[in-house]
Parts: C-alpha cells; structure tokens; sequence
C-alpha cells in the first residue's frame, strides 16, 4: 500500500488520473491510510476535513498499533486538493496545534509545553528555522493533481513541491505513535526529537460559504523525511475509505467505478434504468 517517493514522477499518468476521479461533496471525511513503512513497520495514518462556513479544518493522526520507532514511521507531511465551482480558493494558514514531546531512547518520553522555536505559540511555521509546519499552495499542482500541502520535512525527492529546509526540518515536530504503549523507544536519529504526539490539527481560512466546497478525492500521505516512501488514498464517494497502490492502482479505482456507474445506469430487461 506504499509507493516510493520517485513513483510521482509519473505526470502523464497523473493527468489522466486527475481527469477520470471526480469530487468528493462533502463537510465532513475521514481517510484512513494504512501500509508498511521502508524501516519494514506497520503504519496507519488518519486525515479528517471539517468544513464549517469559510474555514477549513484538516486533522491528521497517526494511528499505528506499533510504536513509532524510526524516523521513516512518523508522518512528515500531507497533501490534498479543495475546489469551488473547480477552482482552488485562495486559503490562509490560520493555525495548527499539537502536543510535542521529546522522546528519548531508554527512557520516558517528555512531554515539552513551550518548546516552539522563536516564540511560537502553535505549529505554523513561517520564518526561518522555525521548524514546524510549512502550508504550500503548490504551483505546478502535485502528481496526481493536488494543489496543497502541509509538512514539517524538506521533502526533497518531491521538488519543486517540497517543502523550505530552511524553515522546516528534518524530522523534529513529526507525527508519532505510541502505539500500544504508553512512551517509544526510538532508534537512530529520530532519538532526541521533539515530535508531535499523535494528532496535529490546521486551520484555514479562505472558502466561500456561498458555495459548495469540493474536496477532490486524492491525498498522499508522506512518511519520513524525503519522503522516504507515501500512501496514495482515495476514499469511495459515500466517504467510506478505500486505500490504494500508488498512481496506477489510483487510475484502477476510477475506472472500476466509472464502470459502476455506467452499469448502474444502463437499461435493464424490459427497458427501465437502473436506479
């Protein structure tokens, strides 16, 4: 259910991917995402979009079962689209908010309350060397046409729709799970991180609330810091998620239920359409 980082390069297929996949209506989704890291562990990632008047509301989750452990199991970054009437708003990063914790090998993991850099009073990062999360309105648009994207690591195998190294950075304020347990026991330089605990949360503002808001059934989810691999998602249109195999098994999806709904619609015996 993981597709390495290079994968995206595959802009033709992301086109006719973009073209086929229609919409998702909605003022309420969740996609779930779930795969193996490239450290060989079991991940599951989480994204809910809130829509209320002209914010919207993103929250994502790491929901691994097994306590992160390496730094190619935190989620560094997300990419998504919003429509209205097919064309992307103009958002405003408004805030982002998260419990960061140092965590440290053979010991409890610390919980840090007024650990941002320069000042900060939540997630966002503007400046340099803030470090945080950096929010892109991505000219050209991501492979498989996404045109947004939040993330706290460089990001740099998915150029020019990275993310500022001089303003995020290699894996501090991640998001990480315990799992089952109550702290982690990391490994190599994720230790002596500070990592957000769980769940971090964005705000932005922007959308009309005249008109009706399009959240485009596509997200990649990056794992790690290059990223070192990414979930594609794409969630059924009832919001039911279904997770999928990189750009190519995206492009099945939309073509399986195009071929539902041209089925659903063609006349049965005796002449009445299906309904």
């Amino acid at each position: 259910m993981l597709y390495p980082a290079p994968g995206l390069r595959f802009a033709g297929l992301a086109v006719l991917t973009a073209l086929l996949c229609p919409p998702v209506h909605a003022t309420s989704l969740t996609v779930p995402a779930t795969g193996t890291s490239a450290a060989g562990n079991p991940v599951s990632f989480a994204a809910t979009f809130t829509i209320s008047g002209s914010t919207l509301s993103l929250t994502l989750v790491n929901t691994s079962l097994v306590p992160t452990t390496a730094s190619a199991d935190v989620l560094g970054s997300f990419y998504f689209d919003v429509l209205q009437d097919g064309v992307r708003p103009t958002l405003t990063y408004a805030g982002a908010a998260g419990q960061v914790y140092e965590v440290r090998r053979n010991a409890t993991d610390t919980f840090v309350p007024g650990s941002l850099p320069g000042g900060a009073t939540d997630l966002r990062a503007f400046t340099k060397g803030a470090g945080t999360w950096q929010f892109r309105t991505l000219q050209p648009a991501l492979p498989p046409g996404l045109g947004f994207g939040i993330g706290t690591v460089g990001n740099s195998t998915l150029s020019p729709n990275n993310f500022d190294p001089k303003i995020v950075d290699q894996a501090d304020y991640t998001l990480y799970s315990t799992g089952t347990k109550s702290d982690i026991d990391p490994v190599g330089n994720l230790a002596g991180r500070l990592l957000v605990r769980g769940t971090a949360s964005f705000q932005f503002t922007g959308l009309d609330p005249q008109r009706p808001v399009e959240i485009v059934d596509r997200f990649v989810f990056g794992l790690g810091t290059s990223p070192e691999s990414i979930i594609v998602a794409m969630p059924e249109p009832t919001a039911a998620a279904m997770v999928v195999t990189g750009l190519l098994s995206t492009l099945l999806g939309c073509l399986l239920r195009a071929r539902r709904r041209a089925a659903a619609s063609r006349p049965r015996p005796g002449g009445a359409a299906a309904s």
